[in-house]
């Protein structure tokens, strides 16, 4: 391990975290709650600045300075008038600017929220599609009665169906065939195994002359 200028504190621990070539320390907070209050704060922000941009147009639009409404409608017009300091466009492209840069800045943060979010998703939709198959089929495998069985099938074949339509996208046709695809195979399961135990439990005599 090189030695590190100054080895204490953040240079230290950041030589000690990045030491292991898998990176398997690189495990950091994701403020989660500052986040979500970062993006209320820059939503809150960008509602102020579109009423604020709001009312610069219609005053803009109901002036009597010709070149002013002109500004409203062309871009070009609005561009070379806010070069002017005493101008009202001057101001008006300031908003405009700062509109931008918070949109940016929002839209970023949004961004990654919602990558967040997707792979929490992905990963509970990966779980429970375990559980509702390995799950079903031990408990299957440990049922003998009929009854029972089709009533576990049953059972799971809605909790199927329920997860499917609440951690999907999927529409009523691909619900409908993929529950279905779901049960057959449970059947399938139940039955395979029933006719195996009886052959398993078949007595046969041999006769010896």
């Amino acid at each position: 391990m090189e030695n590190v200028p100054g080895g204490t504190g953040f240079p230290l621990l950041a030589q000690r975290i990045t030491v292991n070539p898998d990176y398997e320390a690189f495990i950091f907070r994701k403020f989660d709650r500052l986040s979500a209050r970062n993006l209320l704060h820059l939503e809150s922000r960008l509602v102020y600045l579109e009423y604020k941009l709001d009312q610069a147009d219609k005053q803009a639009a109901l002036g009597s300075d010709n070149e002013t409404r002109r500004s409203i409608r062309a871009w070009e017009a609005f561009e070379q008038n806010s070069k002017d300091e005493t101008r009202p466009e001057h101001d008006r492209m300031k908003m405009v600017e700062e509109v931008s840069e918070r949109l940016k800045e929002y839209h970023e943060t949004e961004h990654i929220n919602e990558n967040h979010v997707t792979w929490v998703t992905t990963t509970i939709s990966t779980v429970v599609a375990a559980i509702l198959l390995l799950g079903a089929i031990v408990l299957l495998r440990l049922l003998d009665q009929d009854n029972a069985q089709l009533g576990m099938i049953a059972l799971f074949t809605v909790l199927f169906a329920g997860s499917v339509a609440v951690l999907t996208n999927a529409r009523r046709t691909e619900i409908f065939a993929a529950t279905a695809a779901y049960a057959a195979v449970l059947v399938v399961f139940v039955s395979s195994p029933s006719s195996n135990h009886e052959m398993g439990n078949c007595t046969c005599e041999v006769s010896i002359h």
